[in-house]
């Protein structure tokens, strides 16, 4: 643990007020804007001083409209005129270690400590009661997710999602074996308004405390993640060494999906529009599940110059992500062996038999990096899945399922023997989009704008990206569990 996590917790006091204007004509639609004043508090060892620059956001969750301020000195942002409605409040701190060092006596680890403080879908109006918010210092890998391409491509002219992919980076100044890291989605729920609310948190997640067999000594929603699917890259001897700098990518079919190719069925399959998908056959590793499941997707075909990942939990009938962006990624280690992870049925599932699908739980502890993606548009925001030490905010491609869109890590700076990416533990500081996803693309250092070709929302696919739901998680047969 870093010296500045032993210091006393460090919160962030939002104290919302609003002031709604006289006269109804200034606003046709009779919902008057407010003035909002947030401010930051913090506790022993800081003062209102050590925010000053401090950047605050108001994100409208409906219009993606936001709004920024800095603290000043006396440790306020204030903004005017804010249409009620809806929001996402957000700040993001970033201490250098000399400035810790003179707030604490103690120095940190790195070079900079960054700290994220989250409240999300807050009603704001003239009615709004002031909240608090935990400002937590966010957890700095050396490794990092660098791109998820999620969303897939067109269903007829693309690859659907069989051309998913993920992608993870050294961001460090040191090589780094790869071997035995673990890639897992996060498990929750992934409704906006969930049945059986009774076992639900009041963000609307999953009460993991509430599952069968759950140990009263244990905090099941702070200190644990639940996994979708795990996949690990296998120790075969020779370490597989990162360099600073390098990425590695992750396919779910290693294929040239941009050419023709004939699937387990004998089926001749190829994109009607070849750019609207990706060249996959260089990927460093893919998934391949047609030896160990009985029913595989038919485009689940072995590269035989692509290594396979070791199936630990599987989702499916291969390694697929969810076109809608529903889902939260995550990198662990542990010495662990897979048999002995713990793992429990969601908390709604009262008769647990040998049939009920248990989740592994993951600990935070083991946690590299993370990374939480939401739907596009955000109105359709799921509860989060992440906690705020982990990923403060969230990432999406606004172009939503099968766009070809992928989400992508921003360019912190360039030094002489790498590049450094955004690492603030806060995805939507820390990500942006490309228009069409590309494996080994270099980070922008500025976030792309949308064009007027976002939001493709046809009903066939959307059934297409929902009919995944019908999907469930088991342990893969290879785990001796």
């Amino acid at each position: 643990m870093n010296a500045l996590l032993r210091t006393p917790l460090l919160y962030l006091c939002l104290l919302i007020t609003g002031a709604v204007f006289a006269g109804c004509d200034s606003n046709p639609s009779g919902v008057e804007p407010v003035d909002i004043t947030v401010n930051l508090a913090f506790s022993e060892g800081y003062d209102s001083a050590a925010a000053a620059g401090t950047r605050v956001t108001l994100t409208n969750i409906s219009s993606q409209e936001t709004f920024e301020a800095e603290v000043t000195e006396e440790g306020q942002a204030s903004f005017q005129d804010v249409p009620a409605g809806d929001y996402n409040v957000s700040a993001v701190l970033t201490l250098d270690r000399q400035t810790v060092f003179e707030l604490t006596g103690n120095y940190p680890d790195k070079d900079e400590l960054s700290f994220n403080g989250t409240v999300s879908d807050v009603r704001i109006n003239q009615n709004t009661e002031p909240l608090t918010v935990e400002l937590t210092a966010g957890r700095l890998g050396d490794l990092v997710i660098k791109q998820i391409y999620y969303a897939g491509s067109d269903i007829i002219e693309g690859a659907g999602f069989r051309d998913q992919y993920l992608s993870i980076y050294n961001n460090s100044n040191r090589d780094i074996n790869l071997d035995g890291l673990y890639v897992m989605g996060v498990h929750g729920n992934r409704t906006p308004d969930g049945e059986n609310s009774q076992y639900l948190t009041e963000d609307g997640q999953f009460d993991w405390n509430q599952s069968v067999g759950m140990p009263d000594s244990v905090n099941a929603n702070e200190d644990f993640l639940y996994a979708k699917y795990i996949y690990q890259i296998p120790e075969d001897g020779t370490p597989d060494i990162l360099p600073p700098g390098e990425s590695v990518v992750i396919a779910q079919n290693a294929l040239n999906h941009k050419q023709p190719y004939v699937n387990a069925e004998g089926d001749t399959v190829s994109a009607g529009d070849p750019s609207l998908t990706v060249d996959l056959s260089g990927a460093d590793y893919e998934v391949y599940l047609a030896d160990q499941i009985d029913d595989p997707q038919p485009s689940d075909l072995d590269n035989p110059n692509v290594p396979n990942l070791r199936s630990i939990f599987i989702f499916g009938d291969d390694f697929i992500l969810d076109p809608l962006g529903r889902d939260a990624y995550a990198l662990f280690r542990t010495d662990t062996p897979a048999s002995d992870f713990e793992a429990y049925a969601e908390p709604t599932e009262r008769d647990v038999t040998g049939n009920t699908t248990l989740y592994p739980q993951i600990p935070t502890d083991w946690i590299v990096d993370a990374v939480e993606t939401q739907p596009a548009p955000t109105d359709d925001q799921i509860p989060r899945k992440l906690q705020n030490r982990l990923d403060a905010g969230y990432t999406f491609v606004p172009g939503d399922f099968y766009s070809s869109q992928s989400v992508i890590r921003l360019l912190s700076k360039d030094q002489e023997d790498r590049s450094i990416l955004e690492d603030t533990n806060n995805s939507e500081e820390n990500f942006t989009f490309l228009e069409k996803a590309t494996p080994r693309a270099m980070p922008p250092q500025t976030a792309n704008t949308p064009t007027g070709t976002q939001r493709q929302r046809l009903r066939t696919k959307r059934e297409r990206a929902i009919s995944l739901d019908t999907f469930e998680s088991r342990w893969a047969p290879r785990v001796n569990r």
